[in-house]
């Protein structure tokens, strides 16, 4: 499963460049935009990118700072400012692998020869999502990825302007609950995602109750810990991900510090606990998850 001959922004920047039609343009810098979730943002008016996905005019366009998923850029102690012009198109870039061999249960789906995966990053494409449905068709919000992987292909595309006719937009709600899309052409078509497996283990319920049972009797101190330990492996999580998600650990990182600054001076266990709690939710935050404790309820 050999990846593209050529790097992430050495397709992104020359595709860019060719949608630029406007210079109402916004790319947002590395660390914003993983809160952001995408790398590029235009007025568009190119009808090629419209035509792909049937669209007979561009949307109006909508301004970032009305949207509610963004509202927590406004609440920081340095508020983050955006665009203050209209965007309608919304695009994230992926490097894509190129598979020779076609699974059967691709195959089955209309996939018949060699053809590009695009991976996609679980927490990026629920922002996508987000982004999607609050703006309600005043702009589109889609991937790009080359429906080609050699240097050479990529060179003659930037030569001849054909980069946008030669890339694949497949949109970020057609794509929810998936991990992958694969595809053989350019354009709109292909296939997300590949069959689940089923996994035939204890009920999720069953799990849970069994999970409080087996605490129901820990004290403070034992709970304790427990976060304490929770901590360690979020911040050891963050740290071996930092290669493959360089953007989102810095920014973890870049909360971590924070809290502990927030923190100084104030010393005590329950400083300790305040300070592992925060750092799970940082984490959570960051990495788009959502954190949830097992127990028994405990009245005074």
């Amino acid at each position: 499963m050999p990846a593209a001959e050529f790097e992430e922004r050495e397709f992104e920047t020359p595709l860019y460049n060719q949608l630029q039609q406007t210079s109402w343009v916004w790319s947002p810098g590395q660390v914003l935009e993983g809160h952001i979730g995408f790398d590029y943002a235009a007025l568009c008016q190119d009808s090629r990118i419209w035509d792909v996905h049937g669209i007979e005019q561009p949307f109006a366009g909508v301004l970032l700072e009305d949207l509610p998923i963004y509202l927590h850029l406004r609440r920081r102690r340095r508020p983050r400012q955006l665009p203050n012009f209209e965007l309608n198109l919304f695009l994230q870039a992926k490097r894509p692998d190129h598979l020779k061999y076609v699974r059967k249960n691709i195959k089955s789906k209309g996939l018949s020869g060699p053809y590009w995966r695009i991976n996609l990053e679980l927490g990026q494409q629920a922002v996508l999502e987000a982004l999607a449905s609050q703006i309600n068709g005043t702009g589109l919000v889609c991937y790009a990825a080359p429906a080609f992987h050699r240097l050479s292909q990529l060179y003659s595309h930037i030569r001849f302007g054909t980069m946008v006719e030669s890339s694949t937009f497949p949109e970020a709600l057609s794509l929810t609950g998936h991990v992958s899309w694969n595809y053989q052409c350019p354009g709109n078509a292909g296939v997300a995602n590949i069959e689940p497996k089923l996994i035939d283990g204890e009920a999720l319920l069953e799990r849970l109750a069994r999970l409080a049972s087996e605490r129901s009797d820990q004290n403070d101190e034992a709970l304790a810990e427990n976060l304490r330990s929770l901590a360690m492996t979020v911040n050891s999580c963050a740290d071996q991900q930092f290669s493959a998600q360089e953007s989102r650990s810095a920014l973890f990182f870049q909360h971590v510090s924070s809290i502990a600054a927030s923190l100084d001076g104030i010393s005590g266990r329950s400083s300790e606990v305040v300070q592992n709690f925060l750092t799970v939710q940082a984490f959570c935050s960051t990495f788009g998850l959502k954190w949830f404790t097992v127990g028994s309820k405990r009245y005074a």
